[in-house]
């Protein structure tokens, strides 16, 4: 099932996580935290699946980072793990590897904006 597109340009999307959690702030901010200990490994461990043309472990790595993202909110990042799973579908292995650069460059827009909200 396809996503639905991320509407705005916020990194991160307090109001559609609460949506997920049932408004459970408490919640929220364990989840992202283990989002910001997590995400970055596997974010690796994708492009290094890439690398090495290892399909399934790249499909499951893009589509753990889609589900994550959607529940903190980061729906432009949830949006470019979907590509990456589109990608692998059709076992296109270079376009993989430059979707993954995008992908890297939002998880690292996403962490920014976490590291700014707990700061605030």
């Amino acid at each position: 099932m396809e996503p639905e597109p991320a509407s705005n340009g916020n990194t991160v999307n307090k109001g559609e996580s609460l949506k997920w959690l049932e408004g459970d702030e408490k919640m929220l901010k364990r989840i992202r935290e283990i989002f910001a200990k997590n995400v970055p490994g596997q974010i690796e461990k994708l492009k290094n699946a890439v690398k090495e043309n290892d399909i399934a472990l790249v499909e499951r790595l893009a589509h753990s980072i889609k589900g994550a993202a959607s529940m903190i909110g980061a729906l432009l990042l949830r949006d470019e793990a979907y590509k990456i799973e589109l990608s692998i579908k059709d076992k296109d292995m270079n376009k993989t590897g430059l979707l993954c650069e995008g992908l890297e460059i939002e998880g690292e827009k996403v962490l920014k904006a976490l590291r700014e909200t707990n700061e605030s």
